[in-house]
């Protein structure tokens, strides 16, 4: 761990500050005076030092001044950048007893293009030194970062940037780094609810378990999903309904006008007394057959457009049937795997009891065991005859409801291959 201490800081053309010169002696100092007077502006000058960036986080401006930029150089006062200044921080340290002077200068670029006789600013370029020697940037930024890096510096110099810089995950890691980490046996030591835990996590992490829970969730949420596509492609199979064959009628409407007309004018020549008695039954014949003939062709269009609708109600039963079925399928589904899943946690705790128990052997008690209802000394022997005896029952207990329990989860595992069966059989 390294130690290092601000003997002093100089700052010169930065900012508001013009020229100024702090000196710590290696001591703790505190720097009071009203607002707009630079007690921030030294913090900056030091942040810019180490980070290029002010303690906001800001970098120094190009141009024009914005929310995540800060105006480096000294304003006129219009607000304008102070042009063909040097703007200086030097700062000197101990590091680990030894003398270290770290200054970092911004320079102006100014250039003369080509048909004009001034040169023209350009841009800014900076300059690193240490202990005097002019350095690269890069060097100069091996060196800081061999004293602390930039975030430990932030972490360091600025009192928000843990809360509002660094993300929850970030924090936490540094925060479990400084305090150390909680295992998951101490949480569960913690809480008497969460004792039979180690049982479900089955030598597994709580987080594995999370992921793996997340991942089964995800693929019978991903096969809920697919029975939307599956009843859709299933609107899709069912048979096209035809209209109503309106040529084959509308040439029967034809005929039988035809023949309304021909009955039409036979009716007005009759009527113009030029006919006879025969003639005029053959009219009240034939005024009958039209309207016979009338109430035919209302009865075939009726019955063709009833035809019609009872088949599309019949398509429209059909196709409801099927959805109602693909929802019920995908329903049962999630149900039976659900059920596996209950009791497989049944199922892992169950085997290692058993197990457990399997293993164990009598034990003789030390201290003298009497009858409660005789008081007569009960020999070892009837004693270990009495554990078998228990044991042998539990063990034939247990392994029932284990082999009850995986029977019930085939079953249900085979229900669920039969329902993708009929499911896809359904497209």
């Amino acid at each position: 761990m390294k130690t290092l201490i601000l003997e002093s800081i100089a700052l010169s053309n930065f900012r508001g500050i013009a020229s100024q010169t702090i000196l710590t002696e290696g001591g703790s100092i505190i720097i009071t005076g009203d607002n707009e007077l630079g007690k921030t502006t030294i913090g900056d000058g030091l942040h810019w030092l180490f980070t290029d960036k002010d303690v906001m986080g800001r970098s120094p401006s190009k141009a024009k001044v914005t929310s995540t930029t800060f105006p480096l150089k000294p304003l006129d006062h219009e607000g304008q950048e102070i042009h063909h200044l040097e703007s200086t921080v030097e700062a000197v340290f101990l590091l680990d007893g030894v003398k270290l002077t770290l200054k970092k200068l911004l320079k102006e670029k100014h250039t003369k293009p080509r048909g004009k006789a001034r040169k023209v600013f350009t841009g800014n370029t900076n300059e690193y030194y240490v202990n005097g020697v002019k350095k690269a940037a890069n060097a100069f930024k091996k060196i800081t970062d061999e004293i602390a890096t930039q975030e430990a510096f932030m972490l360091l110099m600025t009192p928000f940037y843990f809360s509002d810089g660094l993300d929850w995950k970030k924090r936490r890691s540094l925060v479990l780094d400084i305090s150390g980490d909680v295992s998951d046996k101490l949480v569960i030591d913690s809480d008497e609810k969460l004792i039979r835990l180690p049982d479900v996590l089955c030598g597994k992490t709580v987080s594995d378990c999370m992921q793996e829970t997340k991942a089964a969730k995800a693929t019978v949420n991903g096969q809920i999903d697919q029975i939307p596509v599956r009843i859709d492609e299933n609107s899709r199979n069912q048979p096209v309904i035809t209209g109503i064959d309106q040529a084959a009628i509308a040439k029967e409407l034809v005929e039988i006008n035809t023949q309304i007309s021909t009955l039409e004018e036979s009716k007005g020549k009759i009527a113009s007394g030029g006919a006879d008695i025969k003639l005029s039954r053959d009219l009240t014949d034939t005024i009958s057959d039209i309207a016979e003939m009338e109430t035919t062709s209302r009865d075939i269009k009726a019955e063709a457009v009833r035809n019609k609708r009872d088949d599309l109600s019949q398509v429209k039963r059909q196709h409801t049937d099927a959805t109602a079925e693909l929802i019920q399928l995908g329903s049962t589904k999630t149900g039976h795997a659900r059920y596996i899943e209950t009791t497989e946690k049944e199922l892992v705790p169950l085997r290692k009891n058993y197990d457990t128990l399997l293993e164990q052997v009598f034990v003789p008690n030390p201290d003298e065991v009497h009858c409660p209802s005789c008081t007569q000394l009960v020999p070892d022997s009837l004693q270990e005859t009495a554990y078998n005896l228990s044991k042998a029952n539990t063990l034939k207990e247990w392994k029932e409801k284990g082999v009850r329990l995986a029977r019930e989860q085939e079953l249900s595992r085979v229900k669920i291959e039969g329902i993708d069966k009929e499911i896809d059989e359904k497209k």
